[in-house]
């Protein structure tokens, strides 16, 4: 569901950046004060995404989708720091691998960075309650997977019919129908990934704030400490196995507008590491399984250093202020 950068008009593209630019500054601020996440957390989880959203698997009619994982992102760091966890892999993705257009971007963060890490934090709310049966909790998760995934492809409609580029009665329908089928495969993740933390490492859903810091309370589970050791290995591992074999079928958003009559516009630049492909190496499965673990590593480094500076800008706790 990434928007290229001729889908939408110079002024969408305007409203949209700074809408984005806005939401994302003022859940900086509101990290900054609620407390932070451990930092191999954050990064694991923006690489995470980075990795799976590499993935794209066919669905019908020629069609191939591909993970969002906002509301994973949600559902471990919180609305704010999810929200940025999966702008961050946006932004890598379009400038290093120009997936999704740069004027677009604002776009692309509300579609998929917004939506997905406020439905995430909403049911981290949900699974953290001590009421509620293990299925039900299950149930809600799987239903706020696929409802993000929808929600998502509803705006970009919105999107481009105030863009002018589709009538709204022509995009909308198409984009929703597409999607929930797309949605299905996140409902599913998404509950497997909720079931998995609540059975083996529910710390990581009870983060609590220490001196302004979050801290996941000791992880005593094996998953917790495989995912502090391995969070970073199993995205690359995604990126280099699973990756390298996905669909090369036109994704939801691209089918919807070929269908449409948009086709695709004449490439002003190439970026580095254009469609994930390593330059100069023949085989595609080793060029993609390549250029997909360098991209795990930057967002995860990317996400490490946005952290910590975030962090050095954190107002010092009240006892160790001067008076």
């Amino acid at each position: 569901m990434h928007v290229p950068g001729h889908y939408l008009d110079p002024t969408s593209c305007a409203v949209t950046a700074a809408a984005a630019a806005g939401v994302l500054a003022y859940g900086a601020a509101k990290a900054r004060r609620a407390g932070l996440p451990p930092v191999w957390l954050t990064a694991a989880t923006s690489a995470g995404v980075f990795a799976v959203q590499m993935v794209n698997f066919p669905i019908n009619s020629g069609t191939s989708g591909h993970l969002v994982g906002g509301v994973v992102a949600g559902m471990l760091l919180g609305p704010w720091v999810g929200m940025w966890a999966v702008a961050l892999a946006l932004v890598v993705q379009c400038l290093l691998f120009g997936d999704g257009g740069l004027a677009t971007l604002g776009a692309n963060v509300f579609n998929m960075a917004v939506i997905g890490a406020a439905v995430g934090a909403a049911l981290r709310q949900v699974l953290t309650r001590p009421d509620g049966s293990l299925t039900r909790k299950l149930t809600i998760s799987a239903a706020a997977g696929w409802l993000a995934v929808v929600a998502g492809a509803a705006l970009c409609s919105l999107e481009l019919a105030a863009a002018g580029t589709f009538r709204l009665a022509d995009v909308l329908p198409s984009m929703v129908s597409v999607h929930a089928l797309i949605g299905i495969s996140e409902a599913l993740i998404t509950a497997a990934f909720a079931a998995l933390v609540l059975n083996t490492a529910p710390e990581l859903f009870a983060a609590h704030k220490v001196a302004g810091t979050l801290r996941v309370p000791s992880a005593t589970s094996a998953t917790a400490r495989g995912v502090r050791r391995g969070g970073l290995l199993s995205a690359m591992l995604v990126a280099a196995v699973l990756a390298p074999l996905a669909s090369q079928l036109p994704d939801g958003l691209e089918r919807v507008a070929s269908r449409l009559g948009l086709g695709e516009a004449a490439t002003a630049w190439h970026a580095p590491l254009q469609g994930y492909l390593m330059p100069r190496i023949d085989s595609h499965f080793l060029s993609t399984a390549l250029a997909g673990v360098a991209g795990v590593l930057i967002v995860y480094a990317v996400a490490c250093v946005w952290e910590l500076a975030l962090r050095r800008r954190q107002p010092a706790p009240v006892s160790a202020r001067k008076i």
